[in-house]
């Protein structure tokens, strides 16, 4: 996650912690040989709600030490449509390969006023590039790549 980013760390330890959280503590595996490589041993409810809230934290800049742009991460003027974010954002994290049902979801999400960030007053929707990155990278598809 910190490299599909290009997250900037200062200070590594919160990050450390925050992998310790989502059930891969640093130099804790036994055997040496390191943390198995399949899906099927972590992807589970729990684990999958630990690595939304790090993706979430880790695109939004709530994790000390850490700088991400998520903006710069599109290339594109896409803050006012959110349909061409969230393909944008299949694309960059997911390879442009998600099922239909997580398309579905995340696009629902996108109609939330906290995604949105729009007030009343306000005619133009200011997607929250950071809010969807998170939510892609927490997405199942993207774990079990």
């Amino acid at each position: 996650t910190v490299r599909a980013l290009g997250t900037d760390v200062d200070t590594p330890m919160p990050l450390v912690q925050w992998v310790g959280r989502i059930g891969e503590p640093l130099y804790q595996c036994q055997p040496a040989t390191g943390y198995a490589d399949k899906a099927e041993t972590w992807v589970n409810t729990g684990a999958l709600l630990n690595r939304l809230n790090f993706s979430l934290a880790l695109a939004g800049n709530k994790v000390r030490g850490s700088r991400t742009d998520a903006a710069s991460l599109y290339g594109i003027d896409s803050s006012t449509d959110s349909r061409q974010v969230l393909d944008r954002a299949v694309q960059l994290f997911l390879g442009g390969h998600a099922a239909p049902t997580t398309v579905e979801t995340l696009q629902k999400q996108l109609d939330d006023p906290q995604v949105v960030q729009a007030t009343l007053d306000d005619p133009v929707k200011h997607i929250d590039l950071a809010m969807v990155t998170g939510l892609v990278l927490g997405a199942p598809e993207f774990q079990r790549r």
